[in-house]
Parts: structure tokens; sequence; C-alpha cells
């Protein structure tokens, strides 16, 4: 239960995974300073969806090493199928935060009409009252260098 590309083009790259990092496949994740980290709700920017867990049992968990992303462009949308709170069909159009469950579930309860920090989804299409397809706004590596 989590996030899933749902259309557009597949991008799929490694990318830098400092040590000691906990990440969730099927999780939305952004860089920082370089490095991967679970996306969550403070979160402005999205990188792409995580493609493998790295988990503290792992036996290379203190060492730094490229993980699978799944890099998201302009025209992709996410499938979630791990809403918390309810959606409705009248929530298409809206904004939506992460919750705080590791980049993986979206929180209904945060549904706007007025895009804001931390609004990263756009329900596009309502599947159910647990699951719709999303478009990611705050896309990182979209953005011009600073």
């Amino acid at each position: 239960m989590s996030f899933y590309r749902g259309a557009g083009v597949s991008d799929i790259q490694p990318c830098n995974s400092a040590a000691s990092t906990v990440l969730v496949a099927g999780g939305l994740v952004t860089l920082v300073s370089g490095a991967l980290a679970k996306s969550s709700s403070t979160s402005n920017v999205i990188t792409g969806v995580c493609l493998e867990t790295r988990a503290s049992t792992d036996s290379d968990y203190a060492t730094a090493k490229n993980i699978l992303v799944d890099l998201l462009g302009p025209n992709s949308l996410v499938f979630c199928d791990n809403v918390t709170g309810t959606l409705t069909k009248a929530m298409e159009g809206q904004f939506f935060k992460l919750s705080s469950t590791a980049g993986v579930v979206a929180d209904a309860g945060t549904a706007t009409d007025t895009p804001a920090a931390a609004l990263v989804l756009e329900l596009v299409t309502f599947v159910s009252a647990t699951a719709g397809y999303f478009k990611v706004n705050g896309l990182k590596h979209l953005r011009p260098a600073a």
C-alpha cells in the first residue's frame, strides 16, 4: 500500500542514499543535500517514487549507496492506494499533503482548493474512499538551479 506510477513514462534512475537512511519502496522521496530522504507532511518538493526498501537491518545500512527511484515528470500521475481519511469524488481538483507516515500515505483531511506549502498532491481521479490518481506538484528535479 503506497504510491505507484499511474501514467507517464518511467524514468528509473539510481539516486544517492546517505548512510543509515531508512527508505520505503512505494514511498515518495525527495533529494536533500544530494541524498534521498522520505517525503513527509512538511515536504514542499518531491523527486519521485522510491523503488527499493532500505531497512535498518540491512547489512549495508551504515554505508551510502544508490537506490532506484522512478523520477516523476510534469505529466506523471501517481496512484495512491493508501489514503488516510475519506476521499470523495467532490475532492477531484483539490490539493493534499502527505501524512507523516514515511511518504506512503496521502491525507484526505488536508484537502483544500487553494495550493499552498506542502500541498504536493492534486487529486485528478477519484477511485475509492482510500484510493485515487494524483498529480504531484513541486517536482524538485524540474526546478531551475538556484
